[in-house]
């Protein structure tokens, strides 16, 4: 019985750092493969005069490294089952607001949620989604340097589990 109990355990052990050994080549492979895709398109905008082409080769881009940004949050986490959104999101903003020349004592965000933590095909979703929606506000919502405010709400419905709710809005000009 105890040598069976040792030779489980060693077992365990055993899968356990093979397992990391995995996830550690996949984050570095996706990681990797998204940063090629960012300077091929760095390279590409590089040729590129039209302002409103670059402009689609800077979203295109940030989406690649909105991917990696996960990415790194997904296989940094102790539990690969769920990844907290909000710290998350803490790495995202800062990111969009340098990419888009935007400075956040002219236009701030809030960010409210707490505790929502989604799966990992989830988050990347939901990632992209409000990546899309915050990329658009500092593009079109504040022209002309104007000041302004973005929220983000996100909870669960307390009545359905497992459904969130999400809202992403700002007080810019809106569509013209």
């Amino acid at each position: 019985d105890a040598k069976e109990k040792t030779r489980l355990s060693e077992s365990l052990e055993k899968i356990s750092a093979e397992k990391k050994v995995l996830v550690n080549e996949v984050s570095g492979r996706v990681k990797e493969n998204m940063k090629v895709i960012s300077s091929l398109l760095q390279f590409q905008a590089d040729y590129v005069k039209d302002p409103v082409y670059l402009e689609y080769f800077k979203i295109t881009r940030n989406r690649a490294q909105v991917i990696a940004m996960m990415q790194d949050k997904i296989y940094s986490q102790s539990d690969l089952t769920k990844i907290d959104l909000e710290s998350f999101l803490y790495e995202l903003v800062p990111f969009l607001y340098e990419s888009f020349d935007v400075t956040m004592n002219r236009v701030s965000t809030y960010i409210n949620l707490k505790n929502v933590y989604l799966p990992i095909d989830k988050a990347v979703t939901c990632g992209l989604i409000i990546n899309e929606l915050i990329s658009n506000s500092l593009l079109h919502s504040f022209p002309n340097k104007k000041k302004g405010n973005i929220t983000i709400d996100m909870h669960e419905d307390g009545d359905k589990p497992g459904k969130y709710y999400l809202s992403i809005r700002d007080n810019g000009m809106g569509v013209i």
